[in-house]
């Protein structure tokens, strides 16, 4: 038997939307000034709050978090493109 370890199941809601809404920066971290890629913890938390984690004011990314959203964001790309060809076809 299954056990379900997750309830109240939503996909989400115009990925495109809220994707535009998060920025993809270079930038140095102040502890040592290694250089690093990523996204800003309070650019993800005010678009998918559920992807950011707080620890003694300490802001962080769930990059797993925003998997999810990539996911839908490509297949949403996916069918609008699938949409354009097809009108593309019927112009020939």
């Amino acid at each position: 038997m299954f056990k379900f370890l997750k309830k109240n199941i939503k996909k989400i809601e115009n990925p495109l939307e809220v994707l535009a809404g998060i920025e993809g920066d270079k930038f140095n971290w102040i502890i040592d000034d290694s250089r690093d890629v990523g996204v800003i913890a309070q650019d993800v938390e005010r678009c998918l709050p559920e992807a950011v984690n707080e620890y003694d004011g300490t802001k962080s990314v769930n990059y797993n978090g925003i998997i999810g959203l990539l996911v839908e964001s490509v297949k949403e790309l996916s069918r609008d493109n699938q949409l354009l060809k097809m009108e593309i076809e019927s112009l020939r």
